[in-house]
């Protein structure tokens, strides 16, 4: 807010407010992009809009600084023929940045880049009604950009023009990524490919229908059918009290919303300000966090919480809930469970099903893999296609014949490098490899290996040898060949429960679970692992609770804790896109990363081992605890 009292918009603000006004009053009191995690995914995107505004003559590029850009575009737009990249507008309490904008005479084109590829002739693609989400969200963010324009240069004739990458291209070079992004000289031949990569589609006439009436899928009801200017108008008169007012119960736009929850220790969060229920006991456990539970806009009203929604009499204690399950445990069993733990009835420490018991017939050597990929609509090899993955790194720990526990992992670290040559010669370093079985959590890293083998028998730079230890590694062939991977998640999901389970069943969410548990059970023998520099303690609690291990990775000048993150602080890595400082420290955080994914598939399955030595009888195993 201005010391005037008027709000202040841009285009995230304005985009934020639309989908709900409660949003506002959040927006205001945090910096421009503070509390977001997303530093290195919006630098990639920036990279990829600036490597394609080369594609215009004599193109100028703004500072980072908002306050400078728009300085810079002030003067610059006082050229009649003039290509700016990331131009900075502002009209009173409005300001935009438009990621290229043309100005010839008195015609002026807002140009956006965006990554969706599209198959076959774009030239109709916004003729269809209705077209999908994205879309309406690329042509609401060109709307709000023409309306500040338009304020700015009323005289003035505007156009919007998108621009997307074609599936179809492929890379007639190698590192085209490299030579592309983050550089501010692109060699002829490296923008004709972009050229030919990148498709550009008139929008224009849609961008004024959404003008006239923003799109319901996008916003709030109180500003649906609304145009541009009335949204405006609107949110400029925004108070406290009449947003309370505008909103007065839940949407089905809190499901993603990172001001429903608190945003920090020390404020409450939107739900806590706005709708607060006094009988509610846990009001942390939302109906959005309740497994395999579609809510819709009626369930959300009436029940909200957890605790409003009520069990079947065949689920109403956590017995029954077990009894009912036959081979498998049901994704329904498990809402069973969180609904009576949300209403604070006892759970079991440990529910397993006797298929749990069959990971004792694995023998070792075991090798718990982790794979993370990037992609890109730039590809980085010769032949490669936009998304195409790239392997970029992997971890595994391997449990040898005699139990002793061998981390082996690889990250392609150079700006330029042949990453997927270079990772099957790491994987022949990881110890027995072509023995035993490769445990993963998800299909993925299956499907990865299967990649490198295929690619290395099509090419003819690839050497005999890399073909044959994959070959080894997959048993082509072989009867072994389908046992070779045992997807440990599958296991979890059909026959694991303890009473930490939340609301979903990734990798993460059932370490920290089985971590819980195991503060109970005391079976881990190994609490303590060095990773990358850093010793990480598994029981390590703050307040009561343990600290997740990943956090205990991380760094305050940079956080790396999903594979979105690392995929790219790499795409940055290797557009040379990193300041000294993280030069030295993001390989570091990718490496942690990937080694306690695979780590924590390690520390599951012992967990999973242990559980099998107390069930000497064997069927299903309850501990109550």
């Amino acid at each position: 807010m201005k010391s005037d009292g008027t709000v202040s918009i841009r285009d995230y603000i304005f985009r934020e407010t639309v989908s709900c006004p409660l949003k506002l009053q959040f927006l205001q009191k945090e910096g421009y992009n503070d509390q977001r995690d997303d530093l290195f995914r919006r630098r990639t995107k920036q990279r990829l809009r600036e490597s394609v505004a080369h594609l215009f003559p004599n193109v100028q590029f703004t500072s980072g600084s908002s306050s400078v850009a728009e300085e810079e575009t002030e003067t610059w737009l006082k050229e009649d023929i003039v290509s700016i990249c990331g131009a900075v507008l502002r009209i009173g309490g409005l300001r935009a940045r438009v990621p290229i904008l043309l100005k010839d005479g008195k015609s002026i084109t807002i140009v956006q880049v965006h990554g969706k590829a599209l198959k076959g002739d774009p030239i109709n693609l916004f003729d269809r009604y209705p077209i999908g989400r994205s879309l309406n969200r690329y042509l609401f963010k060109a709307a709000y950009r023409y309306h500040v324009v338009n304020s700015v240069f009323p005289d003035s004739a505007i156009s919007c023009e998108f621009m997307f990458p074609q599936k179809a291209f492929k890379a007639r070079s190698n590192h085209l990524y490299q030579r592309t992004q983050g550089s501010r000289h692109i060699g002829d031949d490296a923008l004709d490919e972009l050229q030919d990569l990148f498709v550009k589609v008139d929008g224009t006439a849609r961008v004024k229908d959404v003008m006239k009436s923003i799109p319901g899928d996008l916003s709030h009801s109180w500003f649906s059918g609304n145009s541009i200017e009335e949204a405006l108008e609107k949110m400029g008169k925004l108070d406290g009290k009449e947003v309370e007012e505008i909103v007065d119960h839940v949407h089905m736009g809190c499901r993603n919303c990172r001001f429903r929850k608190p945003v920090n220790q020390h404020e409450n969060g939107c739900w806590e300000i706005h709708f607060p229920e006094a009988a509610v006991q846990n009001s942390d456990k939302h109906l959005f966090e309740l497994i395999g539970h579609h809510v819709n806009e009626h369930h959300l009203i009436e029940e909200k919480y957890q605790e409003n929604v009520s069990n079947s009499g065949d689920f109403s204690d956590a017995g029954k809930v077990i009894r009912h399950t036959d081979q498998k445990i049901a994704i329904y069993h498990r809402k069973a469970m969180q609904l009576l733990d949300a209403r604070n009835q006892q759970l079991p420490l440990i529910f397993a099903k006797e298929m749990l018991n069959d990971i004792a017939q694995i023998k070792p050597p075991l090798h718990f893999i982790d794979f993370e990929a990037a992609t890109h609509p730039v590809p980085a090899e010769e032949g490669k296609r936009p998304y195409d993955p790239i392997l970029f790194q992997f971890s595994c720990h391997t449990l040898l014949t005699g139990g002793e526990l061998v981390h082996t992992q690889w990250l392609d670290q150079e700006k330029s490098s042949t990453p997927h040559t270079e990772i099957i010669e790491a994987l022949q370093s990881v110890p027995d490899l072509n023995k035993g079985t490769i445990i993963q959590f998800s299909p993925f890293e299956r499907q990865a290996f299967y990649k490198l083998y295929k690619e290395v028998k099509q090419s003819e730079n690839v050497g005999k040898d890399h073909v044959s230890f994959l070959k080894d590694v997959l048993k082509i062939g072989e009867p072994e060949q389908k046992s070779r991977f045992l997807d440990i998640s599958v296991l979890l999901k059909d026959a694991y429960y303890n009473r930490y389970m939340n609301s979903g069943l990734s990798l993460k969410e059932i370490l920290y679970s089985v971590l819980q548990a195991e503060d109970t059970l005391n079976s881990l023998t190994k609490k303590t692992y060095e990773i990358e520099g850093v010793m990480v303690d598994l029981f390590k609690k703050e307040c009561g609770k343990i600290i997740d291990p990943y956090y205990q990775l991380s760094d305050e000048r940079s956080r790396i804790r999903d594979g979105i993150t690392a995929m790219h602080a790499y795409l940055c890595m290797k557009a040379g896109e990193l300041s000294k400082t993280q030069q030295k420290l993001v390989p570091v955080l990718m490496k942690r990363y990937c080694s306690m994914d695979s780590l924590g598939v390690y520390l599951i399955y012992r967990h999973i081992m242990n559980l099998n030595e107390m069930n000497s009888s064997g069927g299903d195993l309850v501990i109550e605890g």
